[in-house]
C-alpha cells in the first residue's frame, strides 16, 4: 500500500463519524475509488477509454518506443529511435506528461483482456507556470530531440494562446499512438474526441495539438480543430540549406498548430458524455428523389 493511501485511510479512520461495524468496507471502498480509474467512454466494439494510470506508464512507454518512435513522422524522420540521448529525452518529456494525470488509454476488454491498445497523452498548460521554468524542467539532450522540438517552438512562438483565446489554461493534445493491430477501428479517433470531454470537466475552454501528420490533422479538422499556423517541411533547413525532415511520408506536407475552442453549442453529445462511435466510410450513394423533405436550406 503506498503512503498517498496510507496518508488517506489515516484521515478517514480519525474522523470521529466512521462507524466501527462498517469501518473496513469504508476502506476497501476509499481504496477502489483512488485505484481506479475514470471510464470516460465503452464502444460497442469491446474498448473502454479510461484514464492512464500509472500502472500503464511502463507499459505505455514500450508502446510508445515499439511504435511511435519508429513511425511518427518527426521522430521517423529525425531517427530518435537510434539515437539513445534523444530516446531518453522523449521518455522524460512522455513521463512528465503522464504524471499531469489527464492522459488517456483505450483497453481492449473482449478479443484480448485488458491489453493497452493505444494511448493519447494531455497535459493541462496553466498561464501562471508559463513562465516559469515549468517547461524547461527537463534537460533536452540529443540531437534528433532537439530536431523535433526546434520545430515544434517555432509553431508555438506565432500564437500566444493566452492572449489570442483570453484563457488562463488550455489543454495541450500532445500525441496519440496506437498498436497496428487496433488500427482501422476508429480508436485513435474515438481517443482524439474524448478529449473534449476531458477539457470539459477540466472546464479548460482550449485544446492545443501540433499535429505532424496529414492524418492527424484531417482527425482534428472533423473534431472541430482550426489551424492556427503551420510549417512546410521542405521550407524547415538546416544552415547549409537541405530540407531537415526528408522521409515523410506521402501527403505528410506540413506540421500544423490546431485549436479547438470547447463551445457547449458545437459539441451537445458531450455534456451528457453520449458518444457516438468512430466514424465509417461509406460508399456515396447516388441521388434521390427527396419528395417532400427539406434539404439544408430549408427549401422543399
Amino acid at each position: 500500500m503506498s503512503s498517498h493511501y496510507q496518508i488517506c485511510i489515516d484521515k478517514l479512520t480519525r474522523c470521529n463519524y466512521v462507524n466501527v461495524d462498517d469501518e473496513d468496507e469504508k476502506l476497501q471502498n476509499l481504496k477502489e475509488r483512488l485505484v481506479a480509474p475514470i471510464v470516460w467512454c465503452r464502444l460497442s466494439s469491446g474498448y473502454k477509454i479510461v484514464d492512464l494510470t500509472s500502472q500503464l506508464y511502463l507499459p505505455t512507454l514500450e508502446l510508445m518506443k515499439k511504435y511511435y518512435m519508429c513511425q511518427d513522422v518527426l521522430c521517423k524522420s529525425s531517427g530518435l529511435l537510434n539515437d539513445y540521448m534523444s530516446r531518453r529525452s522523449y521518455y522524460n518529456a512522455c513521463l512528465l506528461q503522464m504524471k499531469d494525470t489527464n492522459s488517456l488509454a483505450v483497453i481492449d476488454e473482449a478479443e484480448n483482456k485488458d491489453e493497452l491498445a493505444g494511448i493519447c497523452l494531455l497535459r493541462a498548460v496553466k498561464k501562471v507556470d508559463f513562465g516559469r521554468v515549468f517547461s524547461r524542467t527537463i534537460l533536452q539532450q540529443g540531437h534528433s530531440y532537439n530536431l523535433c522540438t526546434d520545430i515544434k517552438t517555432a509553431l508555438n512562438r506565432q500564437v500566444d494562446i493566452y492572449a489570442d483565446y483570453d484563457c488562463e489554461i488550455f489543454l495541450r493534445l500532445y500525441c496519440v499512438c496506437m498498436n497496428p493491430y487496433y488500427r482501422g477501428k476508429g480508436l485513435g479517433f474515438a481517443l482524439m474526441r474524448t478529449t473534449i470531454q476531458v477539457a470539459r470537466s477540466l472546464k479548460i475552454p482550449i485544446i492545443m495539438g501540433i499535429f505532424d501528420s496529414y492524418q492527424m490533422q484531417q482527425n482534428a479538422l472533423k473534431l472541430g480543430f482550426s489551424v492556427v499556423t503551420e510549417i512546410q517541411y521542405s521550407d524547415w533547413k538546416d544552415d547549409t540549406g537541405n530540407v531537415i525532415f526528408q522521409d515523410i511520408g506521402e501527403r505528410n506536407e506540413t506540421i500544423a498548430l490546431m485549436i479547438a475552442k470547447i463551445i457547449p453549442e458545437l459539441y451537445p453529445d458531450y455534456i451528457t458524455g453520449n458518444f457516438p462511435e468512430p466514424p465509417k466510410e461509406e460508399p456515396k450513394k447516388g441521388k434521390k428523389d427527396k419528395k417532400g423533405k427539406k434539404d439544408k436550406k430549408g427549401k422543399k
